[in-house]
């Protein structure tokens, strides 16, 4: 089994609970001010409002999901390689001045950088293709 000594906790799961925090706090004065607004339409305003603390950050944490999929088939590797997940690459052009990769895989043959995507959809292409494709 892979060396796993250096993977830390997601930092996706946490800004998923945050955002839903921040969507809540925010959130609940504005829907109880147009709940009492729109009498007739409570009911809306507050499914609306539960959809929205319940939607936030679904992105993130579908991202979450993948990271967490892909490590543990990465876990399954010889004793030989050595994971690293969400390592912090300076970047100038990046809003936050670094570039986050998902996960590093260092063993005998190499070192593999590996950028994890988690969505519905097919992605075709082989090793000879320039490019991949993406069917949502």
């Amino acid at each position: 089994m892979a060396d796993t000594q250096y993977i830390t906790k997601n930092r996706l799961s946490q800004e998923v609970n945050k955002a839903r925090v921040w969507v809540a706090i925010i959130g609940a004065p504005i829907a109880g001010f147009l709940m009492y607004k729109l009498p007739n339409l409570w009911w809306i305003v507050g499914l609306a409002y539960l959809f929205s603390v319940i939607g936030a950050a679904s992105t993130k944490r579908s991202g979450a999901k993948g990271e967490l999929k892909t490590l543990k088939l990465l876990e399954k590797l010889p004793d030989s390689y050595v994971l690293f997940n969400q390592v912090d690459v300076p970047n100038s052009r990046a809003k936050r001045g670094f570039t986050e990769l998902d996960l590093i895989v260092v063993g005998p043959n190499g070192v593999f950088v590996v950028e994890v995507k988690n969505n519905n959809s097919k992605v075709t292409g082989d090793d000879q293709a320039a490019y991949w494709t993406a069917h949502k």
